[in-house]
């Protein structure tokens, strides 16, 4: 039996894993369809394929988060925070590189622009790194988890909308249609699983508040937190059925 189940939960999050997979490589694979010649260098081709796989990384950034069942089943809330912070880091690090590689394969004064969108580009790189790096370190610099995700919900939705907007103003990748709509497509994916998890979740789970009546510490690290559920009442026109007297 318990077999069984370890089979069906590893099979679970095989398949999470793949779909994760699928959803970032494809704007690669669809703009590699749509443009398979390309008069730029390597450099410049990896700097675009660098951002890309951010943007696709950055938009299902908001759906791994949201709190989905469905996503968290097969691993835990705990495995899905940590993927969610490494993958945070990871779409950084390729943000960082993407104007460097570009400028390399360019020309290197483009670092030095100050256009509308490329000025936006880098506001919303450094909101990035700040996010990026207070995740990292908020232990050693003592930050509170509360006031870091209550910081961390405000500004990651601007760095997704930062992203789109210079991605599809001064992309080449995203000129075509098909891209147009993926990128359409990513973008509300990412303020739908946003909205779920700020507005519509809290307002379900207001509903069904479980009361803590129990805190125990086991060691210098573990508590044990026991929860009671809402008392059930019953609506004062709901009939309570009364026993008929015996005989």
């Amino acid at each position: 039996m318990d077999n069984t189940k370890n089979s069906r939960v590893l099979w679970a999050a095989i398949e999470r894993i793949a779909l994760y997979v699928v959803a970032v490589i494809t704007p690669l694979v669809l703009s590699a369809v749509l443009r398979p010649q390309t008069i730029d260098n390597f450099a410049c081709e990896l700097s675009r394929s660098f951002a890309l796989l951010a943007f696709s990384i950055l938009s299902l950034q908001f759906v791994v988060s949201a709190r989905f069942k469905w996503i968290e089943r097969p691993f835990g809330l705990d495995m899905i925070f940590r993927f969610h912070k490494a993958m945070g880091v990871f779409a950084a690090a390729l943000l960082i590189v993407h104007p460097i590689l570009f400028a390399a394969g360019k020309d290197w004064s483009l670092l030095l622009s100050n256009s509308r969108y490329i000025l936006l580009a880098k506001i919303g790189l450094l909101i990035l790194l700040i996010l990026a790096s207070i995740s990292i370190f908020r232990l050693v610099i003592k930050f509170e988890y509360e006031k870091w995700r209550s910081f961390h919900n405000i500004i990651a939705a601007p760095v997704l909308l930062i992203g789109f907007l210079h991605s599809w103003n001064l992309g080449s990748d995203v000129t075509k249609i098909p891209m147009r709509v993926l990128w359409i497509g990513m973008l509300g994916m990412a303020v739908l699983a946003y909205l779920y998890h700020r507005m519509l979740r809290p307002l379900w789970h207001r509903r069904h508040v479980y009361r803590v009546i129990e805190t125990r510490k086991e060691t210098p690290n573990v508590w044990t937190v026991k929860f009671a559920p809402p008392p059930r009442t019953i609506p004062f026109h709901q009939a309570v059925p009364r026993r008929r007297p015996a005989g």
